[in-house]
């Protein structure tokens, strides 16, 4: 399907529409992340967490590989991708398959959680463009292991971190996760957080 897209895409200049052709660069990524560890009953951030996240990320990557690979055959490799190829052995259509995007609109649509951040908020309201208000409380909200952004149960900074650690080793793109720090945070935690 994104390969499809970019086939589609109109680009501004032909200095973009040549490079995404020699490149064909796609984003595969997560959403409901945080959903589906709480469905599991394991913490956002604690090892089991990030072994579970970890996983799923090898699997996606090694998947999205095979696909692009199979598209290769099917479509043809792009001049960068031979080079590539010609150093690691594997002719993909695509340069980059995994990207972790925030998917914020999408992932409201879905009724699921952003990316791999966690919840937002246990209960938050949301005001649309007409001035309608609307309430959401989630549904395992008084889990033990129910954790959010905003609320009494945040992850720690290093908790989110890691969880970036534990998805970047298995995508080769870029990712996008917030590291949310208390109100009181000083600039030593920054630091911390920076250095970690």
């Amino acid at each position: 399907f994104l390969d499809n897209v970019g086939t589609k895409n109109e680009f501004p200049t032909d200095k973009f529409a040549e490079w995404y052709e020699a490149n064909r660069p796609v984003g595969v990524g997560i959403m409901g992340l945080a959903d589906a560890l709480l469905k599991l009953g394991l913490k956002y951030g604690k090892e089991e967490s990030l072994e579970f996240l970890e996983e799923i990320g090898r699997i996606l990557l090694s998947s999205s590989y095979e696909e692009s690979e199979r598209l290769g055959v099917e479509r043809g490799v792009p001049t960068a991708c031979i080079l590539a190829g010609n150093e690691t052995g594997s002719y993909r259509r695509n340069i980059t398959t995994v990207s972790i995007a925030p998917t914020g609109s999408i992932a409201f649509i879905a009724e699921a959680s952003h990316g791999i951040e966690p919840i937002f908020s246990p209960t938050f309201k949301r005001v649309d463009e007409r001035g309608q208000e609307y309430l959401f409380q989630h549904p395992l909200r008084n889990e033990d292991y129910f954790v959010s952004a905003i609320g009494a149960k945040t992850p720690t900074w290093k908790e989110q971190i890691d969880i970036v650690v534990a998805i970047q080793n298995n995508c080769d793109s870029g990712v996008s996760k917030t590291i949310n720090l208390s109100n009181d945070a000083t600039v030593e935690d920054v630091k911390d957080a920076f250095t970690y």
